[in-house]
């Protein structure tokens, strides 16, 4: 069982032995077993993601609330792999009692059978107190310096909107590489339907941009890796600038820029990736 956070750089064996140390200050492992919870770490995608291997399914399945936990002064993003599968509900007795399913405080045998049956539906996970939003982490552990740079400027909510551009999202090694820009894009969509429905996205492949009709696509010009977002409402889009306008993503600046839906569809019309 695993989970994929995005690493940050930081070495496999600081984000394992970061993970162990924010399971057990939490309480957020099986208390019966001995030993720590996390039995593995590999990074993957260049140092992007890490693949992190727990002993137990409840303890994986626990480990997701950890979700932008900050760290290094930048959010960890947990999640499942893309390809991930639930177990078979059917076979989830025998592994229990092999004691691979396990038991925290916030997943249990019953849950993670309704999981299976669900087909992979979230876990309702809830517990007398939420995980910090902040955990220290453990002795001895040196991360990267936090990210330095340049301040977004003033941003302008355009309340007409629902066209949200987000600048420095996604880079030209990942827009050479589908499933890599695939990734990327479901991430950012995930972090903007937290702000509203969001109806399509995507970024133009590369070249696109400087090969476009000038006067047909005039906005092609300012649109070289920049993710488009297309929200259900301009609420949604106000919403999601405001929340990510001036953070740092993989330690670039995001800087959030509105348009209109014919200019989204005009950008549509040109080579582009999409989720």
């Amino acid at each position: 069982t695993a989970t994929r956070p995005r690493g940050m750089g930081i070495p496999p064996p600081m984000l394992q032995q970061f993970f162990n140390a924010t399971l057990v200050a939490t309480g957020l492992l099986d208390a019966s077993k001995p030993g720590e919870p996390a039995i593995d770490c590999t990074m993957q995608s260049g140092g992007k993601f890490a693949f992190v291997e727990f002993r137990t399914m409840a303890e994986a399945a626990s480990a997701l609330t950890l979700n932008n936990v900050e760290i290094a002064g930048r959010a960890l993003r947990v999640e499942r792999p893309r390809d991930y599968e639930p177990v078979p509900a059917g076979v989830l007795p025998e592994l229990d009692r092999a004691g691979f399913v396990g038991e925290t405080p916030i997943c249990t045998l019953a849950q993670l059978t309704q999981h299976s049956v669900s087909g992979g539906a979230p876990i309702p996970m809830a517990m007398s107190a939420p995980p910090p939003s902040y955990v220290p982490p453990p002795a001895g552990f040196v991360p990267p310096p936090p990210p330095s740079g340049p301040v977004a400027p003033a941003l302008v909510i355009d309340e007409s909107k629902r066209v949200l551009g987000l600048s420095s999202m996604v880079t030209d090694v990942e827009l050479a590489d589908d499933e890599e820009c695939r990734d990327v894009l479901e991430d950012a969509r995930t972090e903007c339907a937290k702000q509203g429905g969001v109806a399509a996205i995507m970024v133009l492949r590369t070249g696109a941009a400087a090969a476009a009709d000038a006067v047909a696509v005039p906005i092609a010009a300012n649109a070289d890796k920049i993710i488009f977002v297309q929200f259900a409402e301009p609420a949604g889009a106000g919403n999601a600038a405001r929340s990510l306008h001036g953070k740092k993503f993989d330690g670039r600046l995001v800087l959030a820029s509105f348009h209109t839906d014919e200019e989204f569809e005009q950008l549509k019309g040109l080579p582009h990736h999409s989720a």
